[in-house]
């Protein structure tokens, strides 16, 4: 009989729901198969640690299985309901922003601020030692022809997806790189 395929395990429990979605989506396009994430932080003082850690031990935990690079596209974009994301893993970490998160919190329980976002994905490029483009479609472009942007909450997760489906596409292999990485210079490393 056939080996039967192991579901993928991916648990996200920081005691932030909608943390915990914009992970999870996250994690699930860019087709990680085991995670195990859970942070009981100091939200009775507020979301910023909790946030901010989280990101830096993910993006640590993603330039460590990237190694030294080499094999991998490195560069690949991706969008999502009208959020697009470009990714380098260049071993120079930078956050090109614009995302304009309108809104004081992204829930309606007042538990993550909007502005929080921007620190995830921040905090994830430098940990990560990637850079990342995000930003939103002009309201001309947008598929559903709408001048209304949509809800934060959507945006955040939008750029989630797109963030996660560019981060695969960049780190699948090139066959024609033979196990190269993909620099004039031989190397992604300082």
């Amino acid at each position: 009989a056939g080996r039967r395929r192991e579901q993928p395990r991916v648990r996200v429990a920081t005691r932030l729901e909608a943390y915990d979605e914009i992970l999870a989506a996250l994690l699930d396009a860019a087709a990680v198969r085991a995670a195990d994430v859970r942070c009981d932080g100091d939200l009775h003082i507020d979301d910023h640690h909790t946030v901010e850690d989280v990101a830096i031990a993910l993006g640590q935990c993603f330039d460590a299985a990237l190694g030294d690079r080499a094999g991998c596209n490195r560069m690949a974009n991706a969008a999502c309901d009208g959020v697009e994301v470009v990714v380098d893993l260049s071993n120079r970490p930078h956050l090109d922003w614009h995302l304009d998160l309108a809104s004081e919190f992204l829930d309606d329980a007042g538990a993550l601020a909007s502005e929080m976002i921007h620190h995830v994905f921040s905090s994830f490029a430098l940990a990560a030692r990637l850079t990342l483009h995000v930003h939103r479609d002009p309201p001309n472009c947008r598929a559903n022809g709408s001048s209304k942007p949509p809800s934060d909450r959507a945006q955040a997760l939008a750029a989630a997806k797109a963030c996660g489906l560019a981060l695969r596409r960049a780190f699948a292999l090139d066959p024609r790189r033979r196990g190269a990485v993909a620099s004039s210079k031989g190397s992604l490393h300082q």
